[in-house]
């Protein structure tokens, strides 16, 4: 008995905007999560229409070396979502507790060597903007993972931070937090959209 290949699925795969438009959302998405292996810019571009609606109020992307696998910048991503009017910082890197912004003139090359970052975006009227500026980074990750509303469209992911994490983000913006119903996806990327 040899050893038996990789498996090999064909997915769907549809532009952000669409998904949006397909499944009539028409409410805000307060979080935008995506984790899609070095396709997140990917992912940005195609939901421009709902980034120049203001329809999505918070995306937090991971950042790393493998995007230049696919050629892309962290500057391209910083600089469209600047044109869109959204802020973006870079949250923990290991060495630094504090988000840094890097838009708005802020911007510096060395940016592009961090080997792996998680970064924010957030609209620059976005209410919460302060309080989630201060937040630890055990909080950053269940606010990455859960929004502000109790309704939520899995796109593709898992959740893998605790509850009570969960439960002290949401806390801090006013809303409750429960476990999406019906999910049962393995592995440790994803991207949710929240509504």
């Amino acid at each position: 008995m040899g050893r038996k290949g990789p498996k090999i699925a064909e997915i769907e795969t549809v532009r952000l905007d669409l998904f949006l438009q397909r499944e009539a959302v028409t409410a805000d998405v307060d979080l935008l999560k995506i984790d899609t292996e070095g396709q997140d810019l990917k992912v940005i571009y195609g939901a421009e229409a709902a980034l120049m609606a203001h329809q999505i109020k918070l995306l937090v992307f991971e950042f790393g070396a493998n995007w230049g696998d696919s050629g892309f910048l962290l500057k391209h991503a910083v600089a469209f979502l600047d044109k869109h009017g959204y802020d973006s910082y870079m949250l923990s890197t290991g060495t630094s507790a504090n988000p840094l912004k890097l838009n708005g003139g802020l911007w510096d090359d060395i940016y592009e060597k961090i080997s792996l970052a998680n970064i924010m975006a957030a609209l620059r009227d976005h209410p919460q903007l302060d309080v989630l500026l201060g937040l630890d980074e055990t909080t950053v990750g269940a606010v990455q993972q859960v929004a502000a509303n109790d309704i939520k469209v899995q796109v593709q992911g898992c959740v893998d931070e605790s509850q009570a994490a969960i439960a002290q983000a949401m806390a801090m913006i006013g809303k409750s937090a429960q476990s999406p119903p019906g999910v049962d996806v393995p592995g440790p990327v994803g991207g949710w959209v929240v509504r």
